[in-house]
């Protein structure tokens, strides 16, 4: 199903091919199931054992890494989106180099602030919560003004 998702378009960009309404209409509804549903089936895989060497390969530690600074990123992205088009007082005109620029400056301000996002909110957040919510409260996670009130009983 990978493969038809990604392949299928494949024979429509030659000049020799004749456009048909129904192979043009299927190729968008049906691809996006196709991916999604070979995605689906990758992740359940791995997820019952069957991954082999893609579930080692995925399982790295800089993919974490990677999907938790994609994931502020992404938000951190939206935002920036959402102040160049609101700053924008006049129509945008179509040229090369612009748009280039404008592509490597959001994309560099975008990954900074995704980067700063991850820092500063999700790194901190997600170690509090492995400390006292996964493991529970123990005297080796406590912070000492636990200590100090659990003495005094």
């Amino acid at each position: 199903m990978l493969a038809v998702a990604t392949f299928w378009p494949h024979f429509m960009i030659h000049k020799s091919y004749k456009h048909n309404l129904v192979e043009n209409a299927a190729n968008p509804a049906v691809s996006r199931l196709f991916w999604g549903t070979a995605i689906a089936w990758i992740i359940f895989a791995c997820h019952t054992g069957y991954g082999g060497l893609l579930n080692r390969f995925l399982n790295c530690y800089a993919f974490r890494v990677l999907s938790r600074i994609s994931y502020s990123t992404n938000m951190a992205h939206f935002i920036l989106l959402l102040h160049n088009s609101g700053r924008r007082r006049v129509p945008v005109w179509f040229d090369i180099f612009a748009w280039i620029q404008v592509f490597f400056a959001d994309y560099g301000i975008g990954t900074t602030l995704g980067l700063l996002v991850f820092l500063i909110f999700e790194s901190p957040i997600c170690l509090v919560s492995q400390l006292y919510l996964l493991k529970g409260f123990s005297k080796k996670t406590m912070p000492p003004s636990v200590h100090i009130i659990n003495k005094s009983k």
